[in-house]
């Protein structure tokens, strides 16, 4: 879409002069400049084409700009063309045009203040209406800060680590969140890393700070403080004024690298808060719209030819599915933007993007409803729907899980009982995550539902409490056991002692129910009836919980409220 090539000739017949002085981008770049505004150069790489000209230079450069195009071509100009800040009519996602800003890679509405005034001055028929911009947005009594990054990945990093850490991503990561077309990405990496400091891009360097950090942080073939480095590197990267500034493709990529990243490794709120940057990042851009082109960065034009409507899907899809495991098992609100976006993708073999995506539609009907029975029944549609979704990866097998047990607990909010349908679902949900959780702690993957979707499935069967649930105790205590074995942390050894310490305060409560079932006190005719019935034989608890503490002892007294809060 950004090719030269597809922009309209409107240049004159006739000779050109030499430009007395290139653009401030070539110029900076050294690259070759026509003079043209914008020239030839910044329109390929969709840089924002600007020169230090004097009022009067500029204003005779306007005349001529305006002779060229009129009000009309500019409301009517061709698709493929998409000339800076061309209204794009968005069809679905708002009933007004819209207007793209190439130059900021803002998709923004009509009804927005920013485009207020252009709007009023194409409807005027100016020649040169404002352009898209926030005027009077705030005082301005403060300056915007400056780029604060200046190191690149190549100066922290050789290729040949970098690249190990791609192939593991490429091998591991990319088959679940398929969202880029990695032989590509490869390639762009391979030139970032021989290209001169100078020419690197800030963008695509936070995306492949994030491929880097996720390849190691599956397979530690960087040593943890390196691996922090980029993390952080990448940080700086994203919240840095100057790069978020103007959003392209590439950011949107980096956020969900750094969603995944921050979902595997840090706190929920702060998983939430980086997927829901995401969600808002793709909704500035339009990417989530197929008809609007979109910035990619600076020094790339796009994915190869006929795929960019596939990445843009996968990129929706996949930022869409990650923002609803996070919020949904969060219990925070979920942003939606397309749900449609899977029905783009194309299929690839070994990927299961496309099951991520069914898995996540299912609940984006399990919004609020003001019947309680209704919304009982829709949960349990949507639990059914979720079960019937044919996943074959264990990972998805795990989230898949996840969603049921964070159904279960809005079920159990609205306190209209229990189903034996219900029960019946968490149960096939739980016991098809136990061997996935194994075979996957076996590779010494670290996908965080290993361990969420057990304990989860501890506290969903003793929540319901029934001999079915109960029934599945001990052999997903067995393999949390053989998880922590394998991932020998803090928090892992935390969810398990607190597992077990839930477990012994069920088998407590179950004794003292047991215990007001024992007949004392009755009289001498009564008395044959006890002889012939020994109560002490009389079993306290199901066999599992039982057994469970001849192995564990009871652990120590652990404060709930510090551990679920975190």
């Amino acid at each position: 879409m950004s090719s030269s090539s597809h922009l309209p000739n409107t240049k004159p017949e006739t000779a050109r002069l030499r430009p007395r002085r290139a653009c401030d981008e070539c110029r900076k770049r050294k690259r070759k400049c026509d003079g043209e505004l914008p020239c030839a150069t910044c329109t390929h790489y969709e840089y924002t084409c600007q020169y230090e000209y004097s009022k009067a230079a500029r204003a005779s450069r306007a005349v001529h700009t305006s002779l060229q195009t009129s009000p009309t071509d500019r409301l009517v100009a061709p698709r493929e063309s998409f000339p800076t800040d061309n209204l794009v009519p968005t069809g679905g996602i708002e009933q007004l045009s819209s207007f793209l800003d190439r130059g900021t890679a803002r998709f923004i509405s009509h009804a927005s203040s920013i485009s207020q005034a252009r709007s009023l001055g194409l409807g005027l028929g100016l020649p040169e209406p404002p352009r898209l911009h926030s005027f009077g947005y705030h005082t301005g009594v403060r300056k915007e800060p400056e780029r604060a990054t200046s190191a690149q990945l190549p100066q922290l990093l050789p290729w040949g680590q970098a690249r190990d850490c791609i192939d593991v991503f490429t091998a591991v990561i990319h088959p679940v969140f398929g969202l880029m077309d990695m032989e590509y990405m490869c390639q762009r990496a391979r030139e970032h890393w021989q290209a001169s400091p100078e020419g690197l891009e800030f963008s695509f360097d936070a995306v492949i700070s994030g491929i880097v950090a996720l390849g190691s942080l599956f397979s530690n073939l960087l040593d943890e403080e390196k691996e922090l480095q980029v993390v952080l590197h990448a940080k700086a990267l994203l919240d840095d004024p100057v790069i978020s500034r103007r959003p392209s493709q590439d950011l949107v990529v980096a956020w969900i690298l750094r969603t995944i990243y921050s979902r595997a490794t840090s706190r929920p709120n702060v998983a939430w808060l980086h997927s829901s940057t995401t969600m808002n990042l793709i909704e500035i851009t339009g990417i989530h719209y197929n008809e609007v082109p979109v910035a990619y960065g600076a020094e790339n034009t796009g994915p190869p030819p006929g795929h960019e409507g596939d990445e843009r899907a996968r990129i929706t899809s996949v930022a869409q599915s990650l923002h609803v495991l996070i919020a949904y098992d969060y219990g925070k609100t979920i942003t939606h933007l397309d749900p449609t976006a899977c029905d783009r993708i194309q299929p690839r073999p070994g990927d299961f993007t496309l099951q991520l995506s069914e898995l996540t539609n299912k609940v984006f009907t399990t919004t609020s409803y003001s019947d309680p029975i209704s919304h009982q029944a829709q949960l349990l549609q949507a639990m059914e729907q979720l079960m019937e979704t044919t996943v074959d990866h264990d990972f998805l097998i795990l989230a898949r899980a996840e969603l049921c047990f964070a159904i279960h607990r809005r079920l159990r909010v609205l306190g209209l009982g229990l189903t034996g349908q219900q029960i019946k679902l968490i149960v096939a949900a739980g016991t098809a995550a136990l061997p996935a959780a194994r075979r996957l702690s076996a590779q010494h993957h670290p996908w965080w539902n290993i361990t969420n979707a057990l304990f989860q499935f501890i506290c969903a069967c003793l929540s319901v409490g029934t001999n079915e649930t109960l029934a599945n105790i001990q052999p997903t205590v067995e393999t949390f056991e053989s998880v922590t074995r394998h991932f020998n942390t803090h928090l892992t050894r935390e969810a398990f002692n607190t597992a077990l310490f839930l477990i012994n305060a069920c088998q407590k409560e179950k004794e003292k129910q047991v215990s007001f079932l024992q007949l004392r006190g009755l009289g001498q005719e009564s008395g044959a009836s006890q002889e012939q019935v020994d109560l002490s034989q009389v079993p306290i608890i199901d066999s599992p919980l039982a057994s469970l503490f001849e192995t564990y002892h009871e652990p120590p007294f652990i404060d709930l409220q510090t551990i679920f809060n975190i």
